[in-house]
């Protein structure tokens, strides 16, 4: 079910929200023809999104980049941001996903899922839409494999001595209650490799907890340069449409 769509002017996509928690984006080509297929997804979200609101920015506002965001490289670096949206869910929260390139991208990955095996639709065409970054994906999640296989080995390895100290300690009656149970615990470790991801390019997002009830609305207002959200709460919020900090007055209108 399609809960909200927006248009993005600079990069030209069309964005449609869902209630599987999932916004998706269409390639508009020429300003009339819509790509069927999404050539990006934002999946696995906290809630559902309710509201889009989209801004293009014409005047300099810039995203610091963190050392979570960039390479180590990159630290610090101020970036332009080309457009902004908005996004309102069931919980009251908002998320700002600011955009700082014409060829932004944004997927998920998960190599268990469905749509992951299903990577060639009939004919032995390559499916784009359900498996993204097929080459980059299979490439991660391999070198994932090999360094959880590295850290399993050199973890047995270690506990294997650990083990045998311990055994010998054992065999003599000179291991305590903690020490018993840890080598009962020992023997039932489990490592499980990671098999998600996401590729993320020129895309930064930003959120805040706002409402204590559903999202309604949330329009940003350039003359007033504020960001204005309405919610089943019964409270109209006024925003900064930088840090989503509260501004000026609250309204309690129900």
């Amino acid at each position: 079910m399609v809960l909200a769509i927006a248009f993005m002017k600079h990069s030209k996509r069309l964005v449609a929200a869902s209630a599987d928690r999932k916004i998706s984006f269409f390639e508009v080509t020429n300003g009339q023809k819509f790509s069927t297929q999404t050539i990006s997804k934002i999946e696995n979200l906290d809630a559902i999104p309710l509201c889009l609101e989209y801004h293009q920015w014409t005047t300099n506002s810039y995203v610091t980049v963190n050392d979570s965001d960039e390479k180590k490289e990159e630290k610090n670096q101020n970036k332009l941001k080309l457009e902004t949206l908005l996004v309102g869910d069931d919980l009251g929260m908002v998320v700002k996903y600011d955009f700082t390139e014409t060829d932004w991208h944004y997927c998920y990955y998960d190599m268990n899922s469905s749509a992951s095996k299903r990577n060639y639709s009939k004919g032995g065409k390559k499916d784009e839409d359900s498996y993204c970054h097929n080459a980059q994906i299979e490439k991660e999640y391999s070198l994932k494999i090999e360094e959880a296989f590295k850290t399993v080995v050199a973890e047995k390895k270690k506990r294997a001595e650990e083990m045998k100290i311990k055994d010998h300690k054992h065999s003599k009656g000179e291991l305590d209650a903690d020490e018993e149970r840890e080598k009962v615990a020992e023997k039932k470790v489990k490592v499980k490799p990671v098999e998600m991801g996401k590729v993320v390019k020129g895309v930064y997002e930003k959120r805040r907890w706002i409402h204590k009830g559903w999202i309604t609305k949330i329009k940003y207002y350039s003359d007033l340069n504020y960001v204005v959200s309405s919610s089943l709460d019964g409270f109209i919020h006024i925003h900064d449409i930088e840090t989503i900090s509260y501004k000026a007055k609250t309204f309690n209108l129900h």
